[in-house]
């Protein structure tokens, strides 16, 4: 089954730096890894067709784990979050420095007047065990 997707937001892509690939079926990957002499174990990125590629305004590297794409789409201003967030076993420090990290993009992206799309892995849990 083929899948005609516009945008996809991508956790764990697992390279080494940042950067973009040309991709089968017209798209490009824009990518967010961790650094060159570290094991690619994160990293995130976002998928998306030529078309949107070619109004991609700005494309910011916050961490290995937050890229955000600014995007000119139609008539609106777009800003596209992609996250990967660490797990409940990450170092609180980590934990804390990804949501402050996070919420600054966001704070940004308002007093620009943007609209905000988050996308990726929260790693977030439910159920009646949560502490």
């Amino acid at each position: 089954m083929a899948y005609h997707l516009d945008i996809l937001g991508i956790s764990e892509v697992k390279k080494k730096g940042n950067g973009k690939l040309k991709l089968p079926r017209d798209h490009t990957l824009m990518y967010s890894g961790v650094l060159k002499d570290t094991r690619a174990k994160e990293g995130v990125g976002i998928t998306m067709r030529s078309n949107i590629f070619a109004k991609v305004e700005e494309w910011s590297l916050v961490s290995c784990r937050i890229p955000t794409m600014h995007t000119g789409i139609s008539s609106k201003h777009l800003v596209f979050i992609t996250i990967y967030a660490p797990t409940e076993d990450a170092e609180i420090f980590d934990k804390e420095q990804f949501y402050a990290e996070l919420e600054r993009e966001v704070v940004k992206s308002q007093n620009k007047n943007r609209e905000i799309i988050i996308i990726g892995d929260f790693n977030a849990g439910t159920g009646n065990d949560l502490h």
